[in-house]
């Protein structure tokens, strides 16, 4: 007896990425974000701190991540001050 097994139900995964948008204004904080010299400035690591600290704690102080993961409401109140 052959029994054929049907693959129609395994599932066909993709990789999506998902990028952020920060406004005009706060670009230049990406910029930042990926030149290593933040590591070795403590005024940037504050600049970061003083966007969301919860949040880069949660990102593991990880800057690029926490643009990433800033709350359009975060943006709009960090773009008010």
């Amino acid at each position: 007896m052959i029994i054929k097994a049907s693959y129609s139900n395994t599932p066909v995964w993709h990789d999506v990425h998902v990028h952020s948008i920060l406004p005009e204004e706060l670009r230049p904080l990406e910029e930042i974000a990926h030149n290593l010299w933040w590591v070795w400035s403590e005024e940037a690591k504050e600049i970061f701190e003083l966007l969301d600290y919860e949040e880069y704690e949660k990102c593991g102080k990880n800057p690029v991540a926490l643009l990433q993961n800033l709350r359009t409401e975060k943006t709009e109140e960090i773009m008010k001050n």
